[in-house]
């Protein structure tokens, strides 16, 4: 009984490190502690085992739906930054926000205005008040790529790397007393959890 109890909160707690991985592998690698939480629970009393599938089910659903809203994974979301006169903004084809851009990186992106890629490059001329909205993740070429996503008061919305975003703070750029010595935008512990999900690589770590 003790072994069982055991491998059901191993198995938990592998299933919420892949709802709540942000990697590109998701809650793949979880899937057999899944089975595994199933098979654990076969002989349990029916109010036991319903019981048991109804919290998994419900933490998951809740971890899961709208991820990157969700401020247990993201506890920066709400934060106020205001970005000084300076910086700059492109506008591209593909993306619905416009990507903040540092003054030492304006001159490159001047460069990249004859492609059809970039619309629109724009210098500010004033300060700028935004609320961090979301942290939006994607996988181009099954690499991790985190964006942090600012609205202003009308709406619009505004992009930026996490290097760039921690950079300006730390430097003074961009003015945020909550966001000051921020290093990740991640909670530790889901991050940890997260990490769960690179078990299958153990041996390779081990024997290596």
């Amino acid at each position: 009984m003790k072994h069982n109890v055991f491998f059901l909160a191993v198995s938990l707690l592998f299933i919420l490190g892949g709802v709540v991985n942000i990697g590109v592998t998701g809650f793949f690698w979880a899937l057999p502690f899944v089975f595994t939480f199933f098979i654990l629970i076969k002989h349990y009393s029916r109010q036991s085992k319903y019981s048991l599938i109804i919290l998994v089910v419900t933490v998951c659903v809740f971890f899961i739906w709208d991820k990157p809203k969700n401020t247990l994974i993201f506890p920066y979301l709400g934060s106020k930054a205001e970005v000084v006169s300076g910086w700059a903004y492109t506008k591209t084809y593909d993306s619905n926000s416009l990507h903040l851009i540092p003054p030492e990186d304006i001159e490159f992106w001047k460069e990249q205005l004859d492609s059809k890629y970039l619309l629109e490059l724009v210098v500010l001329d004033k300060n700028i008040e935004l609320t961090m909205d979301r942290v939006e993740f994607t996988y181009p070429e099954f690499v991790l790529s985190v964006i942090i996503i600012f609205t202003d008061a009308d709406g619009v919305n505004y992009s930026i790397f996490p290097k760039t975003l921690i950079k300006g703070v730390a430097i003074g750029e961009i003015k945020s007393e909550q966001l000051k010595g921020v290093e990740s935008f991640q909670s530790t512990w889901t991050e940890y959890l997260g990490n769960l999900m690179a078990w299958p690589m153990l041996p390779i770590i081990i024997f290596n």
